[in-house]
């Protein structure tokens, strides 16, 4: 991949040695945060290379030491991208409620809109019913929005935890409402 060819290129290396690497950015939107997450996990594996310069084969592992990704447009994950379901499920959502969950997410950044009214997705009655009941409440839309932004990128945290990282979501500044950064260290 890409990915992987920066790595290699970004050091000198012998055939067999780890390359240290990190993977970042910013603002990674909607489903592209976890589909970036499976590319950076998949760089635990044994990788190879074709020298042209010398027409040998090399084999490296890659050392992920960090990700730091700041997660934005939670709204347009596609449920079936989404890089722990399981967990989700676990904690006894339905698919109409991960639905309702992603769709609820984009009040945290757009509090205004009226329900049913988001341009970017076609009308659910499961969401509008489910908005109806949250607005009821002592929750403002707002703040169930937020709600829902961080109950996704807490499932990214769990993840990457499983998979031996230290995991937390930091906010990272006060200038933007997108202001949370999934950071995670390899564990030693």
């Amino acid at each position: 991949t890409a990915l992987a060819a920066a790595c290699a290129s970004a050091s000198s290396h012998e055939a067999g040695a780890s390359l240290r690497c990190a993977v970042g950015s910013k603002h990674l939107c909607g489903s592209a945060t976890d589909l970036g997450l499976r590319c950076a996990l998949g760089l635990l594996s044994s990788s190879k290379s074709h020298d042209t310069t010398t027409d040998k084969a090399e084999t490296w592992r890659f050392d992920l030491r960090t990700i730091a990704i700041a997660t934005c447009c939670h709204h347009s994950i596609d449920p079936r991208a989404y890089i722990n379901l399981p967990l989700l499920r676990e904690l006894g959502l339905s698919a109409l409620d991960i639905a309702a969950c992603i769709r609820l997410s984009s009040w945290a950044t757009s509090s205004s809109k009226a329900v049913g009214q988001d341009t970017d997705h076609p009308r659910d009655e499961t969401a509008d019913s489910k908005a109806a009941l949250a607005t009821s409440s002592s929750i403002n839309r707002s703040e169930l929005g937020w709600r829902c932004k961080r109950v996704l990128d807490f499932g990214r945290v769990q993840y990457l935890r499983a998979c031996g990282f230290d995991a937390k979501l930091v906010v990272y500044t006060r200038e933007s409402i997108e202001n949370v950064l999934l950071l995670a260290t390899k564990k030693c």
